[in-house]
């Protein structure tokens, strides 16, 4: 049983954090595969812009989550470190 942070609402976990991050790697990993070849490289101008909003709303979220004390999780893809999570997202 977890208690949702901002609500303060009971629900039941089925699954472990750790299967959730296992699933989603998995499921990762097959995106690449399927549309190897289709993906556009990290220098082009769309993934850049990607890249910038998305860290912008990674930053928005953890400022939200700092300013009412909601744990989070912080999940660098450069470094590889994380904590303890109420929130999932990915920089």
């Amino acid at each position: 049983v977890d208690k949702v942070p901002m609500t303060k609402r009971r629900r039941w976990l089925v699954t472990s954090n750790e299967f959730e991050r296992n699933l989603g790697n998995q499921q990762y990993q097959l995106l690449l595969k399927q549309y190897r070849g289709r993906i556009l490289p990290t220098n082009h101008r769309a993934s850049k812009t990607v890249q910038r909003v998305g860290s912008r709303i990674a930053k928005a979220t953890q400022e939200f989550c700092e300013e009412h004390n909601i744990k989070h999780m912080i999940s660098n893809t450069n470094t590889k470190k994380t904590s303890s999570s109420s929130f999932t997202y990915t920089v």
